[in-house]
């Protein structure tokens, strides 16, 4: 009997092990995040079909590389659902060779430290909002300056692609790019209905941006720093008299039960880059290198397709909620583009000053997106 009960002690030891090891790995939840069409609730696939353990290889023709793959997003919410569809497309393209395993919410580390983690290998691949490292971005947030008349997604998706490729963006040289992509509008999310631009003289409005944050200042506004999880609560107290940020956003924080109305004017597009070690990189072999390229030009007119029905629909679907969701008149929007034109002219001169293409570049942005319109 002493016998047998060691015996069974020891198998439930085994157990317990398996079990405890089967629960520390990367999530790999993925539902489809609210008001993304077919194409997105299909991407939502590719955390399972990125993050299975490789088969063992015969020869380096078979050779399985696996990655890290971290973002602040979970799975079933709009970016992360873009992150994965990135890695669906890549591994697609190579043959299942070059996998991603996610780390989703933070969970390997802030994002304020994503890039450090990249660079010091502790991840892979990063989602990075570049208004979070205006020091290794300086010049790339030009493109986030409020008042440049980008009509869409889709275009600013392009003009990034354009101002990379032209070689402006030189914070980006230290890594891979696997791929950009493009906020939808900023708008501006409130308590009370704003009609005038003087209307905004005395308002709290939470911004993610130094840009944005002259924006409000220059309308009369207060403008508050505060991580997006505490908006709701903020919100709801009077802490905060409205917040500016994007449709998808505001929804999946739920803030429309606090927050009834919304500009529709947009005043600016973010953007994100996905990034990647550059020793890692460079650690594929040149095949696979060419069929990673592949799948991120593949992965732009994906992610547009995901985009562009919730983008459109997105005031019909807040006014379902209930919300007040208007444009301010077109005297009142001319009058709120000429309190952001400074804006553009100090952050050029700023930036000259350190010797950065900032005028070109600028002069650039407004030559494409004149000819678009």
């Amino acid at each position: 009997m002493k016998k047998y009960m060691l015996v069974l002690l020891a198998v439930l030891i085994s157990i317990s092990l398996i079990m405890v090891g089967c629960s520390s790995g990367p999530s790999q939840t993925s539902s489809p995040a609210a008001g993304i069409p077919a194409a997105g609730s299909q991407a939502t696939q590719a955390s399972a079909a990125t993050s299975s353990a490789p088969s063992a290889a015969t020869s380096a023709s078979d050779k399985v590389y696996e990655f890290k793959f971290t973002d602040q997003y979970t799975s079933q919410m709009t970016t992360g659902i873009m992150n994965e569809l990135l890695a669906k497309i890549i591994s697609e393209k190579t043959g299942g060779r070059v996998k991603f395993n996610f780390y989703h919410s933070e969970s390997l580390g802030k994002s304020a430290d994503f890039l450090n983690m990249i660079k010091g290998g502790v991840v892979d691949v990063a989602n990075c909002s570049v208004s979070l490292y205006p020091a290794q971005f300086d010049i790339e947030l030009g493109a986030e300056i409020p008042g440049l008349a980008i009509p869409d997604r889709k275009v600013r998706l392009d003009l990034t692609w354009e101002l990379y490729q032209k070689g402006y963006f030189t914070g980006l040289e230290p890594f891979k790019v696997l791929g950009f992509i493009a906020t939808p509008e900023s708008t501006i999310f409130l308590k009370k209905k704003v009609n005038t631009v003087g209307d905004f003289k005395g308002l709290k409005l939470r911004t993610t941006s130094t840009p944005m944050s002259e924006l409000i200042k220059r309308l009369g506004g207060v403008p508050v720093t505060m991580a997006g999880s505490e908006s709701y609560m903020n919100l709801d107290r009077g802490i905060i008299d409205g917040t500016v940020t994007m449709y998808e956003a505001f929804m999946q924080m739920k803030l429309n039960e606090v927050a009834k109305y919304a500009i529709k004017n947009p005043l600016a597009f973010g953007s994100m880059f996905v990034l990647m070690n550059k020793d890692k990189w460079n650690s594929l072999p040149p095949d696979l290198q060419a069929q990673v390229d592949e799948g991120i030009q593949a992965y732009r007119p994906a992610l547009i397709a995901m985009t562009e029905e919730p983008d459109r629909n997105w005031p019909d679907l807040l006014r379902k909620e209930g919300m007040d969701v208007y444009s301010l008149s077109p005297e009142e929007e001319a009058k709120l583009m000429e309190v952001a034109a400074p804006i553009k002219e100090a952050w050029i001169a700023e930036r000259e000053a350190k010797g950065l293409p900032a005028r070109e570049m600028m002069e650039y942005i407004d030559k494409y997106v004149a000819e678009y319109r």
